[in-house]
């Protein structure tokens, strides 16, 4: 028999001893911070578009140059940043008949409608719990999405060496000669660092030819090699790959400029362990630091940018402070429900969400996928594009009658974007 969408195995109790399944007591729930708290929301956002932005010019003013002066070259520099909206939907369905011989039977309604939950406490539960997995879902999808996301996997590859021949000699040992991956039967095998190469099917034979490599092949000491993607293994990736999200941005932006990027030493331990050890108060310390005075001094001036950091760094920062200063972080409210502390003046926003997802959703075996990260950036700058701002909390539920079965529908259109390259400094 199928299970209820509400879990109900976990308790002892009997039939008799719950009235109302609205009796339960619910434990606190994981709350993501409001999406308008940490992004700045487009709405209107329907359907592709480009949207233009002015970044500054060049230089003007020079030495007066008397009669008939020569024009200066001047130019305003813009930027574009085309919104590719992106369809997102959740279904959960519910047949009442889940519910029998488990407390939640008292839930349900008498006669003709025994089988509509569409007005009662199972159903309020439902509904409430789903608000807040929506909201945990939002944040997964602006910041951890990758349109490229695969399952972490490692593979054992035969391993390949490359060996010296002597061009128009005989060629010494059972040897073979690099090809594409498309080539019709070619080994796929890796180098003693890891490096993916492949072998054709035949080995080589006659004589060397001048210009080109030879490969032993060994099948008896393979090479494990990750040849697959970041998300735990394990885990539906369509739950990962609806369109690119923050984190995938930041990472292509400091790819290409890596000015704006700190690296983390923590984040290249060889074990989860080790990793999050290695976050010690000094570490945290000079992340945050380092990140504060890589940022433009006109960023730091304009005084809206904020960090967003890992419950990691913000825990061993804390010890820092009791350490060395002998205080602890003072927190404030930057708004309802989103509380934040200031280094050197900068308001930093714990993301303890972060940290869930990156160990439930990045775990790589070993080690975690860069368990400590941090962005200092101007919310301007992380902007969530949708037609409306509502369709976030908007839920249908209703029964359907010819199949006996209630249903909790969403759906909406969103993208992400970050705005300009430039006006950050990315910890990883």
């Amino acid at each position: 028999m199928p299970k209820s969408k509400l879990d109900l195995t976990k308790f002892d109790f009997s039939k008799e001893e719950i009235r109302a399944i609205s009796e339960l007591v619910f434990e606190e729930l994981t709350q993501a911070p409001e999406l308008n708290a940490l992004h700045s929301i487009w709405t209107g956002i329907e359907y592709k578009k480009q949207i233009g932005f002015i970044t500054g010019s060049g230089l003007v003013g020079k030495k007066k140059q008397g009669c008939n002066p020569s024009a200066q070259d001047w130019q305003i520099n813009t930027r574009a940043v085309e919104w590719d909206p992106v369809d997102w939907q959740i279904i959960i369905t519910e047949c009442a008949d889940n519910l029998n011989d488990t407390a939640a039977t008292y839930c349900r309604n008498n006669g003709v409608r025994i089988d509509d939950l569409t007005d009662t406490d199972y159903m309020d539960i439902l509904v409430t719990v789903l608000k807040d997995a929506i909201k945990d879902f939002l944040i997964r999808l602006v910041w951890f999405n990758d349109k490229d996301a695969a399952n972490y996997h490692v593979s054992s590859l035969p391993k390949a060496a490359a060996t010296e021949q002597t061009a128009g000699s005989a060629l010494v040992g059972t040897v073979y000669l690099a090809v594409t991956a498309s080539t019709q039967g070619a080994v796929k095998c890796a180098l003693a660092n890891g490096t993916v190469i492949y072998l054709a099917a035949e080995a080589s034979t006659g004589n060397a030819e001048s210009g080109k490599t030879y490969y032993s092949k060994d099948t008896e000491h393979p090479v494990s090699v990750v040849d697959g993607g970041i998300i735990t293994a394990g885990l539906d990736v369509d739950y990962f790959n609806i369109l690119n999200g923050f984190f995938k941005q930041l990472q292509a932006a400091v790819t290409a400029d890596n000015t704006k990027l700190v690296t983390i030493a923590a984040n290249s331990e060889a074990s989860k362990a080790a990793q999050l050890a290695a976050m010690t108060p000094s570490a945290a310390y000079n992340v945050l630091n380092t990140m504060y005075y890589k940022l433009s001094p006109k960023v730091r001036a304009r005084g809206a940018a904020r960090f967003m950091v890992t419950q990691t760094i913000v825990d061993a920062y804390e010890q820092y402070l009791s350490s060395v200063e002998h205080h602890e972080i003072t927190y404030h409210n930057l708004v309802d429900g989103l509380k934040a502390f200031k280094f050197r003046g900068v308001n930093v926003i714990p993301m303890p969400i972060w940290d869930e997802m990156i160990q439930g959703y990045n775990d790589l075996g070993d080690t975690y996928y860069k368990p400590h990260r941090a962005v200092l950036i101007e919310q301007e700058n992380l902007a969530v594009g949708t037609p409306e701002e509502e369709s976030f909390d908007e839920l249908d539920v209703f029964y359907d009658k010819p199949s006996h079965v209630n249903h909790i529908e969403a759906a909406g259109r969103i993208d992400a974007e970050l705005l300009n390259f430039e006006r950050f400094v990315f910890a990883q």
